[in-house]
């Protein structure tokens, strides 16, 4: 029995590879420069993790001026803490929330309301004890904030502060 080869030729390509390759990339292009573009409007609009003030430089309005503790008169329950914000943008805050996350989170109550608002520039302060809550001064602790500005655009994002050493006994 005699075996016959036969050869088969490929089909011809209708369009060479490197254009379909060139074109494949054109669209992944395309494609990923309309979806970075959504993504980011939807981001801007939807995210609380930044400040949806028209300034980008108000990203992180409130600046923890400073962080200090213990402070006296000495509390066997725990150490007395003081905390100093200042509003660095150009729009009054309304409302304020600020917590210090220890080992449990302690609120920080800043005056800050409507008929009190946190104006720009201006240094507010409050004093927190934190009952059961050792810190060491060599740690950085998350602050988180969050508030909103008189225009009714809000802010939301958390901060690493050390706190200081108090006034010497």
């Amino acid at each position: 029995m005699k075996t016959e080869k036969i050869k088969m030729k490929a089909p011809r390509q209708k369009y060479p590879v490197n254009i379909i390759l060139l074109l494949c990339a054109i669209i992944t292009l395309i494609t990923l420069l309309t979806s970075c573009a959504s993504s980011t409007t939807t981001t801007s609009q939807s995210s609380t993790a930044t400040t949806t003030t028209p300034s980008a430089t108000n990203l992180q309005p409130m600046e923890v001026v400073s962080l200090t503790g213990p402070l006296p008169p000495v509390n066997p329950g725990g150490p007395n803490v003081e905390m100093v914000l200042k509003n660095i943008t150009t729009e009054p805050v309304i409302t304020l929330n600020v917590t210090l996350e220890l080992n449990v989170p302690f609120k920080f109550v800043f005056d800050v309301a409507l008929p009190t608002p946190a104006l720009p520039g201006k240094n507010m302060s409050a004093v927190q004890t934190l009952l059961n809550g050792g810190f060491n001064a060599s740690t950085f602790y998350p602050v988180h904030i969050s508030g909103t500005f008189q225009n009714g655009s809000t802010f939301d994002y958390v901060k690493q502060v050390q706190i200081a050493p108090g006034p010497a006994k």
